[in-house]
């Protein structure tokens, strides 16, 4: 539904929009690995391999699947290198990944004084 058409039909106005732009951007990031992923690379670009040392608990097939789907929403990005041997970096994206972080920044900040 357009958030518009929503904003409409609801009498909460502004609120309602709040509630649909945060409930579709969470769904992006949330979950147990992804702002642990997001705040590893706060750091700096880094390989698999590096981030699967630095992140306990994380099978590497977990963390290709949630940086797969990081990279799909556009937080994370890939690079190759030619040569041998193959070497990949994932890093934060300068537009959405580090304003992401933001958030996390926020979300850890209220978690610590309030939760």
């Amino acid at each position: 539904m357009d958030a518009r058409k929503f904003l409409w039909y609801n009498s909460v106005g502004t609120f309602a929009l709040v509630g649909i732009i945060f409930c579709r951007s969470n769904r992006k990031w949330k979950g147990k690995w992804k702002p642990i992923i997001l705040w590893r690379l706060r750091l700096g670009a880094t390989s698999l391999a590096k981030l699967e040392r630095d992140i306990d608990g994380i099978t590497q097939k977990m963390l290709l699947e949630q940086l797969k789907e990081l990279m799909d929403y556009g937080f994370v990005e890939k690079k190759s290198y030619e040569g041998y041997p193959l070497r990949v970096e994932y890093s934060l994206t300068d537009g959405m990944g580090r304003e992401i972080l933001e958030a996390l920044r926020i979300m850890q900040h209220i978690g610590i004084d309030y939760l």
